[in-house]
């Protein structure tokens, strides 16, 4: 029958008009199809899946014909089964709406998506106009028009935690004043019953309020009786409604219990806080043809994002603390963190080995991968956050860092109109970079003479994050580690690096972090490997055995075997709780320093602070010879007893296990363990000489033990990381997520070309995280899986035979010694903080603390 051509001319015509039926239903505008939505939030969350639904429903011939002319026989076989991965489906999903777009062009959703992600990945605005010819992508023009949509009320989100704390906050101020008045009079205020009172049908006028609340205090303070004058009206009576439900509840009398029991329940039912991380946005502009009035751009712009905090600290108590209680010892590490890092380290080493060591890969299920805390389940899941868009302003000028500092403070910070002056309700943090906090810090030391901690920008607390702390950290460490000239001399860095014939490893520490980092790492492998065969005193890592009753065993037999094996490996060779011990008895020692006085009688000199300067006093004015000590008149020729092969091997893995568990801890979210590292890199900061860092280190510090309240301090340790994609162990610093996020934003900067300007830049910043989420989607709609970015095991397995090899059999680094050394690291020594002036050290956190210090009662006496 179909070779009857009438028939067939037949068939094929009505099939044609079926799908053009179907095509001109699903286009109808009475019932709109997704791709007719070009809304951002639709954009957002158009799937493939979900279209494809769609065409099958509504368009199932038109469907079924793409289906047959794009997929091969195997992928037909899928369908039939009803199996049909997202990738798949694309091809047919994808020229189903070029098609529909060809048909008519407001059916606009798919393309408009396909071209935020070429534009998104470097398409040009002119290769972005081919396409859109082609129906493949929408136009460039009806791109920047959705841009700009996405980029409405981008912090909507955030201003509305805003206005809900303003709310809630400046409730608990006007009932905090009345607790203040409680107390000073030392009686409770009488309220007049109310008969409509406990069933709150009407909310009560400001002369019900004044009638209905009359204190009974003394003449002197009558000032203070009409708190309701320094609040809006809507708010003082939003707290006087609270209060006086309570007292109807209760009695007709109300007490400092009835207050507190008000602030209770409305800080229960407080919004999470926030925080602002910020930094430049650097972009040099060439022009082709240079002239007077066209030359090249070096544009500055200030960059932010506001993240929600996963830790509230909420149950913790308000009260700022004092620095002038905190001692100075207290800035220091101790024995609590030596014996927190010798814990973590235990962890780290036995990764290694594990990995490493045949015999003890039986052991990895017993190898704790996530090191546990309080907060570990919240870290897991994934975090909120909220671009903030571009200020126009370069943080490296004075005048504009001021700007920036109000322009975020007046935005973000929760703040009270209290007798005609704007109050700080709660300070929100506000991270970066060392510059970043350093030049903010300043900005508000130079507007201390404010009237208000708001006209003094105190509504913001500078912050250090933490990637490039650690970042620098690294690059000191590298530096004590590599020196060329140890090219030939086996088991060094640069000698590692050469017979590997790795070029990364030899690059700046600090611009090229990340190349440097890898090779690193497998070096410090290395040496953990070869301390652990010396222990055991094994020459090759296949002479390792594990007893049978522990590979038999369970897990927990087989981690407590392999723990209490590598403690003793890490209190051999890495010797940190003697170091710290060491620095804090050398410290004390310093501020305990004894006093020396004149030994002549009835001298009124003295007493002198050195000994020296007391004898030569002796000697002037009493003719007083000190005698001699007791010097043998030959030098002892006694030889040396240290090896500084050993020596080098120690620091170095002590070293790379302090840089480990500061990037473990970044990604456990684990602040506790973060601010450990801080404390213990503040004295490597300072010892090689990077001031800045070090004072970063030293303010940290003084914020967590002396200037903020409990609450605040715990807030600032644990919200210092973010999750991008949910999982455990998945956390980056604030400062490098912000990092990648001006990457992305830089890109989109020079894509503009010359219609770069202020508006276009804000277009693309403020539209940032919906063309990341659609980017997302898109990416896993097509099954691409992004790179992890690290190699694995086998990339690196024959430079670790090789190296191990050298290190182990050839130099015997952990094979103790005396006498051996390396003659470009002569007399190196194991001590981490060797060369650290102890002396100096104290001067200069006196002196640091005693500024801070003074600061902090200059702000309470504004506050108070």
């Amino acid at each position: 029958m179909w070779n009857d051509i009438q028939f067939r001319e037949e068939m094929i015509t009505r099939t044609f008009q079926l799908i053009d039926n179907e095509l001109e239903s699903l286009c109808f505008l009475n019932d709109p199809p997704m791709l007719r939505n070009t809304e951002p939030d639709h954009i957002r969350n158009i799937t493939t899946t979900s279209l494809q639904i769609e065409l099958k429903n509504r368009a199932p011939v038109y469907t079924r014909l793409l289906e047959e002319m794009v997929n091969a026989k195997s992928t037909k076989q899928k369908i039939a089964k009803g199996v049909m991965q997202p990738r798949e489906a694309i091809k047919v999903v994808s020229p189903a709406a070029i098609i529909l777009k060809s048909r008519v062009p407001s059916m606009n959703a798919w393309p408009l998506r396909n071209a935020i992600a070429l534009q998104h990945g470097g398409c040009s605005t002119m290769a972005l106009a081919r396409l859109s010819r082609q129906n493949v992508t929408s136009h460039p023009s009806q791109l920047a028009a959705v841009t700009d949509k996405m980029g409405i009320g981008h912090d909507s989100s955030v201003q509305s935690l805003k206005v809900t704390n303003e709310a809630v906050l400046g409730q608990l101020h006007i009932l905090t004043n009345v607790e203040k008045l409680l107390n000073a009079e030392e009686q409770h205020i009488t309220l007049e019953e109310r008969s409509d009172m406990s069933n709150g049908d009407s909310p009560l006028t400001q002369q019900e309020m004044e009638h209905h609340i009359q204190p009974h205090i003394h003449e002197s303070t009558k000032e203070d009786v009409h708190i309701r004058t320094k609040y809006s009206e809507d708010l003082f009576n939003s707290a006087m409604e609270k209060l006086l439900k309570q007292c109807a509840d209760s009695s007709t009398q109300l007490t400092r219990e009835m207050v507190g029991k008000v602030k209770s329940e409305l800080n229960d039912g407080r919004c999470r806080g926030y925080q602002i991380v910020g930094d430049n946005v650097d972009l040099l502009l060439k022009v082709r043809m240079m002239a007077s009035d066209r030359q090249n751009r070096d544009i500055h712009w200030f960059h932010i994002f506001i993240l929600l905090d996963e830790v509230s600290g909420l149950h913790l108590e308000s009260i700022p603390q004092s620095l002038d209680d905190v001692s100075l010892s207290d800035f220091l590490p101790d024995h609590n963190l030596t014996k927190t890092l010798q814990d973590n380290f235990v962890v780290l080493w036995t990764r290694v080995i594990t990995k490493w060591i045949p015999a003890l890969q039986v052991l990895r299920p017993a190898v704790i991968h996530h090191i546990p805390h309080e907060y570990q389940h919240g870290m897991s899941h994934k975090s909120s956050y909220v671009m903030g868009g571009l200020l126009f302003k370069n943080e490296n000028l004075s005048e504009d860092i001021i700007d920036i500092l109000k322009t975020l403070q007046d935005r973000y910070v929760p703040t009270i109109e209290c007798d005609n002056t704007k109050r700080v309700l709660e300070q929100v943090f506000f991270g970066g970079d060392q510059l970043t906090e350093e030049r903010a810090r300043n900005a508000q030391r130079s507007l201390m003479d404010g009237d208000s901690l708001f006209d003094m920008l105190q509504g913001l607390v500078p912050k250090n994050e933490d990637w490039h702390a650690f970042r620098i950290a690294f690059e000191k460490i590298i530096k004590l580690l590599r020196k060329p000239e140890s090219a030939g001399e086996t088991g060094t860095y640069f000698c590692n690096a050469t017979l590997t014939n790795n070029s990364n490893a030899k690059k700046d520490a600090l611009n090229e972090y990340r190349f440097v980092r890898e090779p690193f790492n497998l070096y410090v492998d290395v040496y953990i490997v070869s301390a652990t065969l010396n222990y055991l005193g094994l020459s090759k890592i296949e002479d390792v055995q594990v007893p049978q009753t522990v590979a038999d065993g369970n897990l927990l037999t087989q981690r407590i075997w392999l723990h209490g094996l590598v403690r003793k490996m890490v209190q051999k060779y890495v010797t940190l709780t003697e170091q710290v011990s060491d620095v804090q008895d050398k410290f004390q020692e310093v501020i305990q320093r004894p006093v020396f006085l004149c030994r002549a009688e009835n001298c009124e000199h003295g007493p002198f602070v050195y000994k020296k300067a007391r004898d030569n006093h002796e000697a002037r004015k009493h003719s007083y010879i000190q005698p001699a000590e007791n010097v043998e008149s030959s030098k002892s020729d006694s030889k040396d007893s240290d090896d500084y092969i050993f020596n080098y091997g120690c620091l170095f893995m002590t070293l790379g296990l302090l840089l480990r568990n500061a990037d473990d801890a970044v990604k456990e979210g684990d602040g506790p363990r973060i601010i450990n590292m801080w404390r213990a890199f503040l004295l490597i900061y300072r010892k090689e000489g990077n001031t800045k860092y070090a004072v970063a280190s030293l303010h940290l510090i003084a914020l967590l033990k002396g200037i903020l309240s409990p609450r605040d301090a715990h807030r600032l340790t644990w919200n210092r990381t973010v999750n991008r994609r949910g999982g455990k162990g998945k956390r980056v610093s604030n400062d490098f997520h912000l990092e990648n996020l001006n990457l992305v934003l830089t890109n989109a900067l020079k894509h503009l070309g010359v219609n770069l300007n202020e508006s276009t830049a804000a277009r693309e910043a403020n539209a940032l995280q919906y063309t990341k989420d659609i980017v997302t989607t898109f990416t896993g709609d097509l099954g691409i899986k992004k790179p992890k970015g690290y190699h694995k095991k086998l990339a690196s397995e024959k430079d670790f035979i090789t190296l191990l090899s050298e290190v182990h059999i050839k130099c015997q680094m952990f094979s103790f010694q005396i006498g051996r050394e390396f003659r470009s690291f002569p007399k190196i020594s194991r001590n981490v903080f060797s060369g650290l002036k102890v002396g100096s050290l104290k001067d200069w956190i006196v002196k640091w603390k005693k500024r801070w210090a003074e600061e902090q009662r200059l702000l309470n006496t504004v506050k108070n």
